[in-house]
């Protein structure tokens, strides 16, 4: 993030700072359609098989770049993730890790990083000891950190363009 002039900007390091505003981003913004949960659930959390779960019912993995779809997404989990042993609500999201730099660069499928106007470096966290390259969203409006395969299945967050 950086301010201008009294004004918070993200930035973004191969364009500059970009205006945040309460609907995104004003410059190179994607506009989401509906974002919904797949009906099947699973414990692999790659990519390639959200791809595929979304794909089969006529959507793409999530991609988050405004707060908009940020709330959307996360009440779509409060009501219909998978409750897991720490009682909160959790679905597969598409951000992963950069292996050159393990839990660090979280980025979304299109390579763009995770940190922008909708979430920042404060909203992904680990949870106990299954941190790992995959995320998910929790209903508490937190990115998680996770091991790409788990012992239950979940949802996953997808978008229809």
């Amino acid at each position: 993030m950086c301010e201008f002039e009294g004004q918070l900007y993200n930035l973004n390091a191969s364009i500059g700072c970009l205006l945040c505003t309460t609907v995104g981003v004003t410059y190179g913004d994607t506009v989401v359609g509906d974002v919904f949960l797949t009906k099947i659930q699973t414990a692999n959390g790659s990519l390639a098989n959200q791809r595929g779960l979304c794909r089969a019912e006529g959507g793409e993995p999530l991609v988050i770049k405004t707060k908009q779809v940020r709330d959307q997404a996360v009440q779509l989990v409060k009501d219909n993730g998978t409750l897991n042993l720490s009682k909160e609500k959790f679905a597969w999201l598409s951000a992963s890790c950069n292996d050159s730099k393990p839990y660090q660069n979280f980025v979304w499928p299109d390579g763009t990083d995770i940190h922008n106007c909708a979430s920042h470096a404060t909203d992904v966290q680990d949870y106990y000891f299954s941190d790992g390259p995959a995320t998910m969203l929790v209903g508490n409006n937190v990115i998680q950190r996770s091991a790409v395969q788990r012992t239950i299945g979940y949802p996953v967050l997808c978008s229809k363009y």
